[in-house]
């Protein structure tokens, strides 16, 4: 029955997840076909423009080498990008790996605690020992 129960919550989460997927997908699709048709359409009228002012070749020329350098940019970019990625992340790793390590071990406590005592309990004991601590300190500076 349990094995039932695991099949059914797959079947669901993968169903709904390739859903979303497809949806996701024909919606790229359609955005992608409309920004194209908006990027030539706005080619023609810079062309139409360009070509009232400085003749149709010149034109051309002009709007090759712009595509021609957002091309290079573009295909340049990606790579640039990565190294500022890998660089910020090594940054944050250097001044974060104590405090990451630390949490993440402490986490895992937690859920551990709470799967198995129950969270009324964990919270309720949390209470009871922040309640003492805080007992013990106003003592202190007395």
């Amino acid at each position: 029955m349990l094995g039932n129960l695991l099949l059914y919550a797959a079947n669901r989460a993968t169903h709904a997840a390739v859903g979303d997927v497809t949806r996701q997908a024909t919606w790229s699709i359609v955005a992608a076909v409309l920004l194209l048709a908006g990027g030539i359409f706005s080619l023609v009228v810079a062309f139409m423009l360009l070509a009232e002012s400085v003749g149709p070749e010149s034109a051309a020329v002009i709007l090759a080498a712009a595509c021609f350098v957002a091309g290079i940019v573009c295909w340049w970019m990606p790579s640039v990008l990565a190294k500022a990625e890998k660089a910020e992340a090594a940054a944050k790793a250097a001044d974060t790996a104590p405090l990451a390590e630390t949490s993440a071990v402490v986490h895992d406590e937690m859920t551990q605690a709470v799967d198995y005592f129950g969270a009324v309990r964990v919270v309720a004991s949390a209470f009871l020992l922040g309640f003492g601590a805080a007992k013990q300190l106003k003592h202190r500076q007395a």
